[in-house]
């Protein structure tokens, strides 16, 4: 274990730290997903509803075929929708990590003169599983799973 000196962090703040990135990543991929999705349904709602207008305005079928149709197509754009904000929401997470939190994280482990696999490794501790934070740790393999591997 990583002793506490006036320059070693004390986990408290680094638990602090780790959250407030945490926080940021999070943040960054839910924007990047909320715009994601609003611009997917938009632009493939608009063709969808004006195919269902024009086949019943063309008389090919009837009301309540075209607002079955309408609905069916609704229901691919919103999966369709889903997908691609998963994606962005991804995808806004890395960028945000490689333009902002890495240098953070950099900073902070030079103020407290940890190495990268002490951050990782201690942050992995900290935060939960589902923290987008975990996607760029690369912590040291606790004792228990070097055991279990051999």
């Amino acid at each position: 274990m990583i002793e506490t000196t006036p320059n070693r962090p004390h986990l408290e703040e680094l638990n602090q730290f780790a959250e407030g990135l945490n926080e940021k990543l999070r943040l960054a991929g839910a924007n990047g997903a909320e715009q994601s999705f609003g611009l997917s349904v938009l632009l493939g709602g608009i063709p969808a509803l004006i195919i269902a207008l024009l086949l019943l305005a063309l008389q090919a079928i009837n009301l309540i075929q075209a607002f079955i149709v309408a609905l069916f197509a609704g229901l691919v754009v919103v999966g369709a929708a889903a997908l691609v904000a998963n994606r962005a929401r991804l995808n806004a997470i890395h960028h945000a990590y490689l333009n902002q939190a890495e240098s953070e994280i950099e900073g902070f482990m030079e103020a407290h003169e940890l190495s990268r696999l002490e951050f990782d490794t201690l942050a992995a501790r900290l935060l939960p599983d589902s923290a987008p934070l975990h996607a760029f740790l690369h912590p040291r393999p606790s004792r228990a799973s070097e055991n279990q591997e051999m």
